[in-house]
């Protein structure tokens, strides 16, 4: 089957429809029995159909369930990127504490969206230690306490008011990973138009911000949150929490409070919070706010 794009026939691809309509947030299933819909009806025209058709006929398929007109805003969002008249990607932060799903989330993301780009700032972090060493960036962020100096607290302590040292330590390593690391990323991906996704605990609330980025932190019940750390480490899935269940009630414990620290922190900047409640849900959550920023995009350049 074929697509023609301004008189250029293009391969019909599944993956390409389906990043074109996960913008609806319709569960995976869904989306597949569309897209087989819609290849059936261009089997039907002899197997080529003008893009114009192809955006009518997957309009027409998903108006029974309400999310059109959010495919119509992803049209004219890549529409805008086609023709030129708006040459910023869309840049999608995830953030959160250890062990609240970020990363699962993120995978779902970028297989529904088709990204090719995808980040941690635990990566990130790896590779500033090794250009930008600091002492509280060598070491895990529930650690970094334990080599802040009197300057950095006083620093710290100036910006964000009055904080545990556990939270000075994470915000002296999250700014040090965001201004070495993560901000000239994104300056890079700004100027090659690619779309990506960056998922980690550095990324604070306010300190990333762009009509391009959508942004959100991602919030877990206390006894979900225990839950997750500790099943990861019986399975020695996340090595950075220690096998002591001592030591590991205590790492919890520090977990924790960065958690609510970034919770507090994005509802008094005004930044995007979804609340765990399984991770469909939670998925479904970012997407709308990945919509919400098309949307913006759309009404200001559209």
């Amino acid at each position: 089957m074929w697509i023609i794009y301004d008189g250029v026939r293009t391969p019909f691809v599944d993956q390409a429809l389906r990043s074109s309509i996960a913008i609806t947030g319709l569960p995976p299933r869904i989306i597949d029995a569309v897209i087989e819909e819609v290849k059936e009806r261009i089997r039907t025209m002899g197997g080529v159909v003008e893009r114009e058709e192809l955006v009518s006929i997957v309009e027409d398929l998903l108006s029974p369930y309400g999310v059109e007109d959010r495919y119509r805003v992803w049209e004219k969002y890549r529409e805008l990127r086609r023709s030129g008249e708006y040459d910023r990607p869309l840049i999608m932060l995830i953030s959160g504490a250890s062990g609240t799903g970020k990363s699962i989330v993120a995978t779902d993301i970028i297989g529904r969206f088709a990204i090719t780009r995808i980040y941690s700032t635990d990566s990130i972090r790896q590779l500033v230690r090794t250009t930008h060493p600091k002492p509280t960036v060598m070491v895990h962020t529930w650690e970094a306490k334990d080599y802040l100096t009197d300057e950095d607290v006083e620093r710290l302590r100036a910006l964000f008011g009055e904080q545990s040292m556990n939270i000075y330590g994470y915000l002296d390593q999250s700014l040090w990973v965001v201004e070495k690391g993560v901000k000239p990323l994104l300056e890079r991906l700004n100027r090659e138009g690619a779309n990506a996704l960056v998922e980690g605990v550095h990324l604070l609330p306010g300190v990333v911000t762009g009509e391009n980025v959508a942004f959100a932190v991602i919030e877990v019940p206390y006894e979900v949150h225990r839950a997750f750390i500790f099943v990861k480490s019986r399975r020695a899935e996340l090595k950075d929490v220690g096998r002591d269940p001592r030591r590991r009630e205590e790492e919890f414990r520090l977990i924790r409070e960065v958690h609510d620290f970034l919770v507090r922190e994005a509802k008094k900047r005004g930044v995007p919070v979804i609340r765990f409640t399984n991770y469909g849900e939670t998925v479904k959550g970012f997407i709308d706010i990945i919509y919400d920023t098309v949307r913006g995009i759309v009404d200001r350049y559209g």
